[in-house]
C-alpha cells in the first residue's frame, strides 16, 4: 500500500481481520470477529494506520447511535455519537493516538451531534489515553458493564482553551495570521492536503501526530499573543511558482501560550523542555537558542484544515490582507470570517 498519508479510511472489507494488531481486541471482546464481518458486510469504514513496512498499528471507528444503549448507567437514550473502537499499537510511540483523537473530534464537531462519548477499561495500558481525553474536555459519565464510560459535549466559550477543542469561538480573543515555511508546515500540519504537496508522503512522527504545535517565530508582533487567540495559518510560498498563487491560508489553530527564550535558563532547559515537541531538528533549535534570530516561541492547538486553501492573491483581492510580507499579523474578526468563508470553513467548529 503506497499512500501520501499513513492514515487512511478505509472499508473494514479491506482490511486483514488476522492481522496481529487484532488479537488484542478478540481477546477483549468476545464477539470481536463477528462484529467485524459485519460492519465488513455493510460496508462500513474506519480509520486505519498503517507504518512503512504495512503494518497495521492503529484504528479509529465511529459510529451514529440514537437508542438506548443498553448496560450503561445512567441511562443514555439519546442521538450521540460513539467512538467505538480506538486502538494504537502498544510499542508504538509517535503520539499517532493524538492525531486520531483530533480526527475523532473534529468528525464530531461536523456530525452536528451534541454528545461524544467512549467506553474503555480502567487499566494501565489506557491510563495515559484516559488522561488525553480528560484534557480534551472528557468527563466521567458513568460505566457499561466493566467499563468506564466518558463522555464530551459541544462546548460553550466560557469552556477552556484544550476542552474547547476543536471548537473556536468568535466571541473569544483577538485574530491572528501567521506564516509558516513550507518545509515546517507538511511536518506540522498532517491533514491538510495540498496539492503542491501530493506524492511527498506525511512522516509518522510526533511532530506532526501532536494536537499541539510549536513554532518559532521572529516577529515582535508574536509578544502581544495570548492564550485563546485565534490563528489563520499562511503557509508561505514554495517558489515553484509566483507567491501570489504559491503561497496560501491552509487551517486554524488557537494560541495555547507564547514564551520568549529568555524566559529558559540556559540551552540546556531549553533543549530539555523544546526537544522532540517541535519540528525542527537538535542542531535547529541549538542555532535558534545561539542567535536568538527567532525569540518567540508560540504554541498552538491545530483546531481544523480548511476545505479550501485560498491563495495570497485571493486574499489580496478580497481586502483580506495588505500587499506586503507577511510573518505574523494581527487582523479582525470579520476577515477572519471571510477568510474561513472562502476556505469553506464548516460552520459547525463555530460555537458562538
Amino acid at each position: 500500500m503506497v499512500q501520501d498519508d499513513y492514515i487512511q479510511q478505509l472499508p473494514f472489507s479491506e482490511v486483514n481481520l488476522d492481522d496481529p494488531f487484532f488479537d488484542s481486541l478478540k481477546y477483549s471482546y468476545l464477539g470481536f470477529d463477528e462484529w467485524f464481518s459485519r460492519k465488513a458486510t455493510g460496508g462500513e469504514s474506519a480509520y486505519f494506520a498503517f507504518d512503512s513496512h504495512n503494518n497495521l498499528i492503529a484504528m479509529l471507528y465511529l459510529k451514529e447511535e440514537s437508542g438506548l444503549e443498553e448496560g450503561v448507567t445512567p441511562r443514555m437514550d439519546f442521538p450521540r455519537l460513539k467512538i467505538g473502537t480506538f486502538k494504537v499499537d502498544f510499542d508504538h510511540h509517535t503520539g499517532i493516538g493524538k492525531r486520531l483523537l483530533a480526527i475523532a473530534l473534529r468528525e464530531f464537531a461536523k456530525s452536528g451531534q451534541n454528545f461524544l462519548y467512549v467506553t474503555m477499561h480502567d487499566n494501565e495500558n489506557t491510563s495515559s489515553l484516559a488522561k488525553l481525553l480528560y484534557k480534551y474536555g472528557f468527563s466521567f459519565w458513568g460505566s457499561k458493564d466493566q467499563e468506564t464510560v466518558l463522555y464530551k459535549t459541544r462546548p460553550c466559550s466560557d469552556d477552556d482553551t484544550f476542552s474547547r477543542y476543536p471548537f473556536v469561538s468568535r466571541s473569544l480573543g483577538n485574530c491572528w495570521i501567521l506564516s509558516i515555511r513550507p518545509e515546517y508546515h507538511k511536518k506540522l500540519f498532517g491533514d491538510v492536503h495540498l496539492t503542491s504537496e501530493s506524492g511527498q508522503p506525511k512522516i509518522d512522527e510526533r511532530c506532526l501526530n501532536s494536537i499541539e504545535k510549536i513554532y518559532l517565530s521572529g516577529s515582535q508582533s508574536a509578544a502581544d499573543m495570548v492564550e485563546g487567540d485565534k490563528v489563520i495559518i499562511y503557509r508561505t510560498t514554495d517558489y515553484e511558482g509566483p507567491a501570489h498563487y504559491r503561497s496560501v491560508v491552509t487551517s486554524v489553530c488557537t494560541v495555547v501560550k507564547v514564551v520568549n527564550l529568555n524566559f529558559f535558563r540556559d540551552e540546556e532547559d531549553f533543549l530539555k523542555k523544546v526537544r522532540g515537541k517541535t519540528v525542527y531538528t537538535l542542531e535547529e533549535l541549538r542555532c535558534f537558542w545561539q542567535t536568538k534570530r527567532y525569540p518567540w516561541l508560540i504554541c498552538l492547538l491545530f483546531n481544523f484544515p480548511l476545505e479550501r486553501y485560498p491563495n495570497r492573491k485571493q486574499l489580496l483581492d478580497c481586502g483580506f490582507i495588505d500587499d506586503g510580507r507577511l510573518v505574523c499579523e494581527r487582523t479582525s474578526q470579520d476577515a477572519m470570517d471571510g477568510i474561513m468563508a472562502l476556505g469553506n470553513a464548516d460552520e459547525s467548529f463555530i460555537v458562538d
